[in-house]
């Protein structure tokens, strides 16, 4: 019985570090206050410029978020504020609410505790969901919300009384609002737990949730209408074909795991889906999560939803636990050699955090962005009479940061406005609105736009390639 207490004292004290350690390296990066990058940036104008109203409409600068995380960011910055920061704080919060939202499914899964503490550092160390939890984007919530669904999806019961089924209906029906992703996994749930003995109870489930997913349905139609073939052409790139598929996927898991051989979690996913199936265990979990990855796949055949980068972390946590079972079952035999692979594999797939974590103990953490950086150094230096002139891709940030800095010169964009949305041209103009007699500022810190032709007065040049130059015009 002592024993037995004093292994549970260990568990608790290791979950708990685990936890106070991956919160404490993401406050690092936080505290770090990395400067913007291009579409933080924009994304950071619109919850700055847009009423709450209108962020549920169609945004600024080609961008698309949930509606209910640009109002909660907007409402942040009304009490703290408009800054970096501030707008950090959000996935900062969530990213570091999520490693408890995974312990506590963990803890649903699995018995063995070896399992859970496996899978708690694997996920409170993945150096892409420690990064986004310092980004101003959606997809650390992505994240989050499918953690929270794999929590919810766990405790399901259709015995629970109409109440509580409601209830829960109406709490699924709110979470697309903050993770677009979310409806779609939370739909295919629905389709999978389709009983006919549970009908009605099923029906005071799915209700909420059918009129919340209708909304956003619209709401998707009215952008891609808006936007036509613009996000199509932009994410050409990023969608799956048939051609390079593989190849595909292979990039897609080795960013999500941060590992060159990234078709050993794939493999080990789809072998755990087997062993389920096979044994009848985890059987609702298995499923789900092979329909899952399967519409995600189709979706970006279709073209409907790029299948890339940080566009498919919100998967992470899924692909996780199906690895776990795996590694469950080899910690759960009493042969020596399965326990020897498992351990391997954790060692395998941490070995990327060992590097990260280097890094970013020996320098401040950036975002390969001096947007903010130079846009200070330009506001000490500008004069009433400068006039400045954005670079295209630069944009964004100087909407942005301008804001903030509060310009008042002359400013030259190329940007075109569409319905009173302000949109951002893709193409560089190489002919400057330059005339002799006027002095300009160059505002490119998004990346370098050499200009040979140009003499400047002063210079300052991002590490990361971006620059602001200081030119008179009778110098060309």
């Amino acid at each position: 019985m002592v024993n037995e207490q004093y292994r549970r004292n260990i568990y608790i004290v290791t979950t708990v570090c685990i936890i106070l350690f991956g919160f404490l390296v993401r406050l690092k990066l936080f505290l770090d206050n990395p400067s913007f990058w291009f579409d933080e940036s924009a994304l950071g104008f619109n919850v700055t410029q847009l009423s709450y109203g209108k962020l549920f409409g169609i945004l600024h600068l080609q961008q698309v978020a949930p509606p209910l995380f640009l109002v909660t960011s907007k409402f942040i910055t009304d009490i703290f504020g408009i800054s970096d920061m501030a707008l950090h704080l959000i996935p900062f919060a969530i990213g570091s609410l999520s490693m408890v939202i995974f312990l506590l499914t963990l803890r649903q899964l699995f018995e063995n505790k070896l399992t859970i503490i496996t899978g708690l550092i694997l996920f409170c160390f993945n150096t892409q969901l420690i990064k986004y939890s310092v980004e101003f984007k959606p997809y650390i919530l992505e994240v989050f919300t499918t953690c929270l669904l794999l929590y919810v999806f766990n405790r399901f019961n259709f015995n629970w009384s109409d109440k509580k089924l409601f209830t829960t209906g109406i709490f699924l029906a709110v979470l697309p609002w903050f993770s677009f992703v979310s409806a779609i996994l939370i739909g295919i749930y629905f389709i999978i737990i389709f009983s006919k003995k549970y009908f009605k109870k099923w029906i005071i489930t799915v209700f909420p949730y059918c009129i919340s997913a209708l909304f956003i349905l619209i709401y998707y139609l009215q952008i891609k209408h808006f936007y036509s073939g613009f996000m199509l052409d932009f994410f050409t790139n990023d969608f799956f074909n048939i051609k390079e598929f593989l190849i595909q996927l292979t990039v897609c898991f080795s960013y999500l795991f941060g590992i060159n051989y990234a078709f050993i979690p794939l493999i080990l996913f789809l072998t755990s889906i087997i062993l389920c199936l096979k044994e009848k265990k985890y059987v609702l979990l298995s499923v789900f999560s092979l329909i899952s990855f399967i519409i995600f796949v189709i979706l970006s055949f279709l073209k409907i939803y790029p299948f890339y980068g940080r566009f498919t972390i919100f998967i992470y946590p899924i692909f996780l636990i199906m690895n776990l079972i795996l590694v469950n079952k080899c910690f759960n035999t009493q042969k020596i050699f399965p326990k020897f692979i498992a351990s391997f594999y954790i060692i395998f797939l941490l070995f990327p955090t060992f590097l990260y974590f280097q890094k970013i103990q020996a320098e401040a953490y950036t975002k390969r962005s001096c947007a903010r950086e130079l846009t200070s150094d330009m506001a000490s230096k500008i004069k009433p009479d400068d006039i400045i002139i954005v670079d295209t891709l630069s944009t964004p940030d100087f909407l942005y940061y301008g804001m903030l800095y509060n310009f008042k010169n002359k400013v030259f964009m190329n940007i075109e406005n569409k319905k009173s949305v302000i949109l951002y041209k893709t193409e560089r103009s190489k002919n400057l609105p330059i005339e002799k007699g006027k002095k300009y500022w160059i505002y490119t810190p998004w990346s370098s736009v050499v200009y040979d032709d140009l003499k400047y007065e002063y210079l300052n040049t991002c590490k990361y390639g971006g620059r602001i130059l200081y030119i008179n015009g009778d110098k060309q």
